[in-house]
C-alpha cells in the first residue's frame, strides 16, 4: 500500500465533513441536464474553516461536480482576505468545475469586499452578486441567479426574457430566513430552487428539534438545515457551513456540505 492511498484510507475513516446529496426532480428537463450535479459550499469562514482546504477539494472533486455554488462568508469578518487562504481554495474549486460565489455578510461588512472581488477575478470564480449566469447545453439553459447578501429579490435586475426562458431557476442567497421573500407573485421568475447558509446549522443541535441558535431569529431557527418545501413555492436547501466549532460552539453539528443532483420528474410529480 502506497502511503498517499494509506492517508486517503485514513482520511476516510476520520471522515470530519457530513456530505448530504438531494435528488431534485424537475419537470421538462432537458436529456443533457439528466443527473447534472452541483456541490454547494456555505460559510468556510476561512481561515477558521473546520476541515482542511485540501481535504475539503478533494472531497468535492470525488462528486465529480457539474458546478460549484458558493452561497457566502467564505472569509471570517476579522480576518485579512488576502491572506486567509480564499485565494487557495477558490483556485483549487475552479480547476475542478465552474464555480460561483454570493457574498455573504461578513464579506460585506469587512470593509474588504474590493479585495473580495479581486480574489474571486483572479482566481476565475464568477460573481454573482445581483447578476445572472446561463449553464447551456443542447435542449435547454439553466439560470443561476445571486444576491448580495441581505437584499431583496428584486424584479428589476432579474426580470430577462433568457431567465423566463429557463427551464430551471435556481436562486443563491446567503440567509435562508428570507425564503418566502424571493418568490415574486410572477411565476415566470420565481426560483425552482434556493441554496443558503449562514444560521451555521443553529449550532446546536438538539436530537428531534434542530438547531438551537441563529444570530438574526433568535432560538430554534425554522430554517437550519437540509431541504425544505411547500406545495407552490418550490424548495429550498440550507447548508449548515464548514466553520470552526472553536468559536461560535458546535455541538453534535458536523460540517456539511450538500451535493444536489438533477433528474427529470415522474408523470405524477
Amino acid at each position: 500500500m502506497g502511503i498517499k492511498h494509506f492517508i486517503h484510507e485514513k482520511i476516510k475513516e476520520f471522515n470530519p465533513l457530513d456530505l448530504e446529496t438531494f435528488r431534485m426532480e424537475v419537470k421538462n428537463l432537458p436529456q443533457n441536464f439528466e443527473g447534472f450535479r452541483m456541490v454547494h459550499i456555505s460559510d468556510t469562514h476561512l481561515p477558521r474553516m473546520a476541515v482542511l482546504s485540501g481535504y475539503l477539494t478533494y472531497r468535492v472533486k470525488q462528486q465529480n461536480p457539474d458546478i460549484i455554488l458558493l452561497t457566502g462568508d467564505i472569509v471570517d469578518r476579522p480576518a485579512q482576505v488576502m491572506t486567509s487562504g480564499m485565494k487557495q481554495l477558490c483556485k483549487k474549486l475552479a480547476k475542478i468545475a465552474p464555480t460561483y460565489a454570493i457574498s455573504g455578510n461578513h464579506e460585506t461588512t469587512s470593509g474588504q469586499i474590493k479585495d473580495w472581488y479581486k480574489v474571486l477575478e483572479q482566481t476565475q470564480v464568477k460573481l454573482l452578486d445581483n447578476r445572472h449566469h446561463l449553464i447551456i447545453r443542447d435542449g435547454g439553459s439553466m439560470a443561476l441567479i445571486g444576491l448580495e447578501d441581505n437584499l431583496p429579490y428584486q424584479t428589476d435586475f432579474i426580470d430577462h426574457p433568457e431567465i423566463r426562458e429557463s427551464f430551471f431557476r435556481l436562486l443563491l442567497v446567503h440567509r435562508p430566513h428570507h425564503w418566502e421573500k424571493h418568490y415574486p407573485q410572477d411565476e415566470g421568475l420565481a426560483p425552482h430552487l434556493i441554496l443558503s447558509g449562514h444560521v451555521h446549522g443553529g449550532q446546536v443541535r438538539l436530537p428531534f428539534i434542530g438547531g438551537l441558535f441563529s444570530p438574526d431569529t433568535g432560538f430554534f431557527p425554522k430554517y437550519d438545515s437540509g431541504m425544505y418545501r411547500t406545495a407552490t413555492q418550490g424548495k429550498l436547501i440550507v447548508s449548515r457551513g464548514l466553520v470552526s466549532a472553536i468559536k461560535p460552539v458546535r455541538i453534535n453539528n458536523r460540517p456539511h456540505m450538500a451535493v444536489i443532483i438533477l433528474t427529470k420528474a415522474t408523470d405524477s410529480e
